[in-house]
């Protein structure tokens, strides 16, 4: 019995501090940092819903708090959220900051944002494009898991690492860019984004990776890499892809793997110049092959 009760007041503990909050201005939870003079959205004791709008500043007895994170879970399975507006004030998005907000079909994370948090956005499958500014520099784990309604990302340069699982059960992605920047992708990163049909790695070496980045990517047949880079990716895992190799600035892409399939070639003016077979053999130009431009 006594084991009971324990469980029962640390259960009581959980949810309590699940609730707690400092102060609700205008429907919006917030803890406040005193010293710093500093407010972190919460999630208060009830679900937000319809369009929220984060302020700058907040002012409680006479004392003005600048807003600078949204804390942890603070939108936590928050389906009825439609939007969001994030002011520049806020410099950090907690772990599980939008998990399963099903309603939030689109979001813009302003530029001071430096902080992506694990299972930041994780679930909300009515999301369909999201652009991350350049201030943010790694997306935590499981950050965009199974985003399904997903359909484009604009991964910036400043990013250095894409954590494990961060784009797992992205059905939805079709193509994605990894740039330059990006040196780890972590464990099961594309895990199950069965639509995924090209990945453009925009840098000369191979990122390190986890265990089975692309695993259950059924569809996925094209990896792109920077002109010249094409040997270094004949290693584990990109090498059980098409290697192909593209001007990263113009987008021209060159076909590496010849042999592979005999695909009709043609000159820009629509006269056929030849297959793929004999590509290597065709004087340098700009070439149509598939439907996609060419270099030779």
């Amino acid at each position: 019995m006594k084991k009971i009760f324990l469980l029962f007041f640390l259960l009581l503990g959980v949810l309590s501090a699940w609730g707690a909050y400092n102060v609700e201005v205008d429907g919006i939870y917030y803890n406040l940092d005193t010293k710093k003079k500093t407010a972190s959205v919460t999630r208060g004791g009830v679900k937000y819903k319809g369009s929220v709008v984060i302020p700058e500043s907040i002012r409680v007895d006479g004392t003005t708090y600048s807003v600078t994170s949204l804390g942890a879970r603070c939108f936590y399975f928050c389906p009825g959220l439609i939007s969001i507006t994030i002011p520049n004030s806020v410099t950090s998005l907690g772990d599980g900051c939008f998990y399963k907000c099903r309603g939030l079909t689109s979001i813009t994370i302003p530029n001071s944002v430096k902080r992506l948090g694990y299972e930041c956005f994780a679930d909300c499958s009515g999301l369909t494009s999201i652009t991350i500014p350049n201030s943010v520099t790694s997306l935590g784990w499981s950050c965009f898991a199974y985003c399904s309604g997903l359909t484009s990302i604009t991964i910036p340069n400043s990013v250095t690492s894409l954590g494990d699982w961060c784009f797992s059960g992205c059905s939805g992605l079709t193509s994605i860019t990894i740039p330059n920047s990006v040196t780890s992708l972590g464990a099961r990163c594309f895990y199950n984004c069965w639509g995924l049909t090209e990945v453009h790695v925009n840098r000369e070496t191979p990122p390190t990776t986890g265990g089975y980045i692309f695993y259950a990517c059924g569809s996925l047949q094209t990896i792109y890499v920077p002109t010249g880079a094409s040997a270094n990716y004949e290693v584990s895992p990109w090498n059980a892809y098409k290697i192909v190799e593209e001007d990263v600035q113009s987008g021209i892409r060159a076909v590496m793997a010849e042999g592979a399939a005999n695909a009709p070639v043609y000159h820009l003016n629509g006269r056929r110049a030849g297959t793929s077979k004999n590509f290597s053999t065709l004087p340098k130009g700009i070439y149509i092959v598939n439907g996609k431009k060419v270099l030779r």
